[in-house]
């Protein structure tokens, strides 16, 4: 027996969160405009303490710390504790809630799943959305390599990387194995205050020039960090770069940049003033600044050292380059 919930091919996927979201909501075109609108703002945060330097996509008055899909018209979701999860058949929730047309986000330890290749404990969420009895497997979504895609997983090593995932708690931002299930929204309060317009996608696009002074209480950065919003991002990002507290070997960040690109071509789509020209030019800086980075990875995994490798001007060039591009395509789409 083999059952595999649909899954379309998400437009972004910097994160696996993304793509899990993209992925299930995708199939759905009512949820087009909320999708563009929760995720087209760009954030980076840098905190002193740690020395982490990070770029995300996502709501502009939703806080860093929250889960979008909570509020999200189209989800229902509910958790389950990993203490908790593993007191249960483990194979038998899978089937269950899969039967239940229920996807099952949830963080895994990859040391102990062959698939991930991975010799230390890493912990990474993973979407899963089937099942196979007959070859006792498990489908998941998730970065296997440098790619997001799907494959299907022995049920075994699925079941150790959860067990094995006793420090999940502490490290492991989801803290609960999430179900999710689409719904159609309520006609009310969603037709009239949950709705996403065009004036409203306007006016998350004049947010990137001019984000509101107060953006960090809405995301809650504590004290000692660095928060910046809209294309002020661009800025910061490379003055990052040039200070070293950026780890170029860390595609996704680069990948984020992309992303965003891909919405503001969604949106200005929606807008019927997509200008095939410029957002061509966008689209190809992106991709080469993903790949410049993308080399010192491989460069990486052959033992190879990077510090001559990447032209950190020459990429630093191409991320002002963006900026100043879109910069210039929003307050051109603004006028009208």
């Amino acid at each position: 027996m083999k059952k595999e919930l649909p899954l379309s091919k998400p437009i972004i996927d910097c994160y696996s969160k993304l793509g899990m979201i993209f992925s299930i909501l995708g199939l759905y075109s009512e949820t087009r405009t909320w999708l563009l609108y929760n995720y087209l703002q760009l954030v980076y945060y840098y905190d002193i303490k740690s020395n982490i330097s990070w770029i995300d996509l996502c709501n502009y008055i939703s806080p860093i710390y929250a889960h979008e899909w909570e509020s999200c018209p189209f989800i229902i979701t509910y958790g389950i504790s990993y203490e908790k999860f593993i007191e249960y058949d483990i194979k038998k929730m899978i089937i269950d809630s899969i039967n239940n047309e229920e996807y099952i986000y949830i963080n895994l330890n990859t040391k102990y799943i062959k698939d991930y290749n991975q010799k230390e404990d890493f912990f990474h969420d993973a979407l899963i959305s089937g099942y196979d009895l007959d070859n006792d497997s498990i489908l998941c979504s998730d970065y296997f390599g440098i790619k997001y895609q799907k494959k299907w997983i022995d049920f075994q090593d699925i079941k150790n990387g959860i067990i094995f995932n006793e420090d999940a708690k502490y490290i492991n931002v989801l803290e609960k194995i999430i179900f999710l299930k689409y719904r159609k929204p309520i006609v009310f309060p969603y037709y009239y205050i949950g709705r996403v317009d065009n004036v409203a996608l306007k006016n998350n696009l004049k947010r990137l020039l001019y984000p509101d002074n107060n953006y960090k209480d809405f995301f809650n950065i504590r004290s000692g960090s660095e928060c910046y919003m809209g294309l002020s991002v661009y800025d910061n990002f490379i003055r990052k770069i040039k200070e070293g507290v950026v780890d170029i070997t860390d595609n996704r960040p680069f990948c984020a940049i992309r992303d965003h690109i891909i919405i503001l071509a969604h949106i200005t789509e929606l807008l019927n003033q997509y200008d095939a020209i410029v957002l061509d030019e966008l689209k190809k800086l992106a991709e080469k600044m993903c790949n410049m980075s993308l080399k010192t990875i491989i460069l990486l995994e052959n033992h190879k050292k990077i510090e001559k490798q990447v032209n950190i001007e020459k990429l630093s060039i191409i991320i002002e380059t963006i900026k100043i591009k879109e910069e210039n395509y929003i307050k051109e789409i603004l006028k009208h």
